[in-house]
């Protein structure tokens, strides 16, 4: 999945509900610092045009720092570089999802 959105992140157009659908379930929440700001295939496809069409490039950095499953979910530890406005930027994120067979396409 994160192969996926690096390529998609590069593709005007291509983060679409359809292309969500494939990754999350319908009920699939983003959760940022506690706060569930959307919420399924809709939600992620909208969000995710607002930052492509703000930003000159951003990368998932893959492999992952650290990543393990536990049951029927797995958890990420990783780097996201991101360019806009001329400004370089770098961050640290961990992130979980259930449907875990999609997180790894």
């Amino acid at each position: 999945m994160f192969a996926w959105w690096n390529q998609a992140m590069a593709t005007p157009g291509a983060f679409t509900e359809e292309a969500f659908a494939r990754h999350f379930t319908d009920d699939a929440p983003l959760v940022i610092n506690g706060v569930e700001t959307m919420r399924g295939p809709a939600g992620w496809a909208e969000r995710f045009q607002m930052i492509q069409a703000a930003t000159d490039a951003v990368e998932i950095v893959l492999p992952f720092r650290y990543s393990f499953q536990q049951g029927d979910r797995i958890y990420t530890y990783h780097v996201i570089r991101s360019r806009a406005g001329g400004k370089v930027d770098c961050m640290l994120a961990a992130t979980t999802s259930p449907r875990c067979a999609a997180w790894a396409s």
